[in-house]
């Protein structure tokens, strides 16, 4: 979508001088230049000089210079002029750590010039240009004709389906985060070209399951990765289960997403009321933002973490029945992608989208849902479509999303044309 920033430009005429109890705004009266405004004083408001004049100081006098204007005398004793130079710096409005833009009494007096240093703060829609074009990934997706772009290798640990919940973009390679196998281990795959071909780590399986008696022991699946610019490491949650099958979320840390890949010993992450179903993990400035399904009605639940063990409960995003989510942010608004999980919807196990510009709180879901169907009968997609994992490189959007025709579960890609 776009839209036009209109920036307001006052000439000096249409500023006029403020008395007691104005309102005067300076970040929206942001003017032209201070070059371009002038204040003064005298009893004078008007002065006639004729066309020649010669009168040593006639017109001098008359004028006197304000604050940050210089009056500079030509050509004395013959056809004399004034020249007016304006300083940059008029007067102050605000400090430097307080650009509120509110001009109290006492600051405008009578003045009637705004300094360039005091116009209004810089907006990221500002621009050269008077219109600019923001892409958002609402609208119909298109499967690429690459799919499916994952599968499992016969005669190899991953064998048989696999199951990819997370993705990243770095350094010029996409890369795939999926789980496979017996036990269930975790591997990744990588490509030049965000629609493949993908190439499966030698290194893999890059995570497996702990010792026996540990927390993690049974299994190793969903991970969800990023990379963390702050601390300049690749994480991973991951969903760990016990001999009993108890579920819960651990930490592992990289300095390459092919490994080796470092379980944190702090494990297992404090998450209360884990339920299952992977953990989704955005981090924004100093803060870790948690997605999962809290109880078996699958309602998309938020945590926030400082450190990412340690996480706080918040509060329901979604409604019941929705699973296997991932949230994305862009532009001030939050979105999120997850597979309606209501039986009984006609869009059971197809790909909706939700958005919210409140805050990381309730998303209101897109009316044009599902975004990302089910294939055709017979294609490899045709059972189910889950797990999306949202990309935006070079202005097109990417949802890596897993497909199953009933028997096997393969990874595929769809874009936003």
């Amino acid at each position: 979508m776009s839209f036009a920033d209109e920036i307001h430009k006052h000439k000096p005429k249409d500023i006029k001088p403020q008395g007691s109890g104005s309102t005067l705004d300076a970040d929206k009266v942001d003017g032209l230049h201070a070059s371009e405004i002038g204040g003064g004083g005298g009893t004078d408001e008007r002065i006639k000089v004729s066309a020649s004049d010669i009168t040593t100081d006639y017109l001098q006098p008359k004028l006197v210079a304000g604050t940050g204007i210089t009056l500079t005398k030509q050509n004395p004793s013959g056809n004399e002029n004034l020249k007016i130079d304006a300083h940059s710096q008029l007067h102050a409005l605000d400090s430097a750590s307080d650009h509120s833009g509110a001009i109290t009494d006492a600051q405008h007096g009578t003045k009637t010039s705004i300094p360039d240093a005091h116009h209004r703060k810089w907006s990221w829609a500002d621009e050269q240009a008077w219109s600019k074009t923001f892409r958002i990934p609402l609208g119909l997706w298109k499967k690429s004709a690459n799919n499916p772009l994952l599968t499992g290798t016969p005669a190899q640990w991953d064998a048989g389906s696999i199951y990819m919940t997370s993705c990243a973009y770095r350094n010029g390679k996409t890369y795939l985060f999926y789980y496979a196998g017996s036990p269930l281990r975790i591997g990744v795959a990588y490509a030049a070209d965000l629609e493949g071909p993908f190439s499966k780590s030698v290194n893999n399986p890059i995570l497996s399951p702990g010792a026996t008696g540990t927390w993690d022991a049974q299994m190793v699946i969903y991970p969800k990765v990023i990379f963390d610019e702050v601390d300049n490491k690749w994480k991973m949650w991951y969903e760990g289960r016990d001999a009993s099958g108890v579920k819960k979320i651990g930490l592992a840390t990289a300095d390459d997403p092919e490994g080796p890949w470092t379980k944190d010993p702090s494990n297992p992450c404090t998450v209360p009321n884990y339920y299952g179903g992977g953990f989704s993990v955005l981090r924004m400035g100093n803060r870790y933002y948690g997605l999962s399904n809290k109880d078996a009605t699958w309602v998309l639940k938020a945590w926030t973490s400082d450190d990412g063990k340690t996480w706080v409960e918040r509060g329901d995003v979604t409604a019941a029945n929705n699973q296997y989510a991932t949230v994305w942010w862009n532009l001030g608004v939050w979105y999120l992608m997850y597979m309606d999980g209501n039986n009984v919807s006609p869009t059971y196990m197809t790909i909706l989208m939700a958005y919210n510009w409140k805050g990381f709180g309730l998303f209101s879901e897109d009316p044009q849902t599902p975004v990302l169907s089910k294939g055709a009968s017979f294609t490899w997609d045709s059972y189910y479509v889950n797990c999306p994992n949202l990309l935006m490189i070079n202005e097109k959007f990417y949802c890596y999303f897993n497909g199953n025709d009933g028997t096997i579960t393969k990874v595929g890609v769809a874009l936003i044309p």
